[in-house]
């Protein structure tokens, strides 16, 4: 159940839950955890990385305002315009939120975060009860060196060129080269994942900001085509268990991504990524055949150029 709260110009949400092993899992007193709180508004965009951090808050319980960013008009390869409401222009944000002009950000009391690695380990902490940082110091420091890679290794590297070569080249005939470079970082690193996964948590025991984290990039390998049930099988495992939390499913029901990763992949179901990601240039898609793709030096099986399509 949901239920919104609203004051001023901004709403509140709150939220209580069903659990998965079924049982009602209430919300703790709201006067109490509220005064416990700080002030954070979370600067994101629909099926952007920023989707992570707004699951996560939504985990926690953790009271929050958020402030949706507005995608060019090429999609997301283009950059941000400024809010969706026009509150704040591109520049102001660039001026007095995230300087690069990137989501997500969190403003905490007033204090700007602007990097995944930082903040979506402040949102841990913030109830360490629930233990996703962790239940030891290693684990600890694993949860910290997983979205420092990620961040580092995939999603600027990898799929930063593959989406915006312009942030690499000036000379657009670059921009192919740098593509395919990106996505060639992108499979390095997806092959990586998979052999530290394998079908386990990414750290520990049990579920942590990590898995919530790696989902977003299980879920953008849409944008290559890419087969992750049969290439990706361990990691593959590990989605149900993410996607089981009614707290993600309801980020993605927010976000415009309702469906199940796997449904998705496995059996074609309708997916509306125009939504997520308009510089695709189409609204839904429906896959109907399959091709190969070869890359370094193994075969990566992707949807062909074949697709029907579906208004919604």
């Amino acid at each position: 159940m949901t239920w919104n709260e609203t004051g001023g110009d901004s709403t509140v949400e709150r939220y209580i839950f069903f659990s998965r092993d079924g049982f009602q899992r209430q919300l703790e007193d709201t006067t109490a955890a509220q005064a416990s709180m700080p002030e954070i508004t979370l600067y994101r965009a629909d099926g952007s990385c920023s989707m992570a951090a707004n699951a996560i808050l939504k985990e926690l319980q953790i009271p929050y305002k958020t402030v949706r960013m507005q995608a060019g008009q090429k999609g997301f390869a283009e950059g941000y315009q400024g809010t969706i409401d026009g509150s704040i222009s591109i520049e102001e944000y660039k001026r007095t939120i995230n300087p690069s002009g990137h989501v997500p950000a969190l403003v905490i009391d007033g204090n700007v975060i602007t990097e995944n690695p930082a903040f979506l380990t402040y949102l841990g902490s913030l109830r360490p009860d629930r233990r996703l940082l962790g239940s030891t110091s290693l684990e600890q420091i694993r949860i910290l060196e997983w979205p420092v890679w990620l961040s580092g290794s995939l999603h600027n590297p990898g799929f930063g060129a593959y989406l915006r070569p312009y942030r690499f080249f000036d000379d657009e005939s670059g921009f192919e080269s740098m593509k395919e470079k990106g996505r060639k970082t992108v499979l390095q690193c997806y092959d990586r994942t998979e052999a530290r996964v394998d079908g386990r948590n990414a750290v520990g025991a049990r579920l942590t900001v990590v898995d919530i984290f790696l989902h977003v990039f299980y879920r953008w390998a849409k944008l290559l085509d890419l087969d992750m049930e049969r290439y990706y099988p361990g990691w593959t495992e590990l989605v149900p268990e993410v996607e089981a939390l009614q707290t993600l499913q309801h980020a993605m029901k927010e976000e415009g991504r309702l469906c199940s990763s796997r449904t998705n992949l496995h059996a074609g179901a309708c997916l509306p990524l125009a939504t997520w990601h308009p510089a695709l240039g189409y609204d839904s898609v429906i896959v109907l055949m399959v091709g190969e793709y070869k890359s370094l030096g193994s075969s990566h099986r992707v949807k062909s150029t074949s697709y029907t399509h579906r208004w919604s």
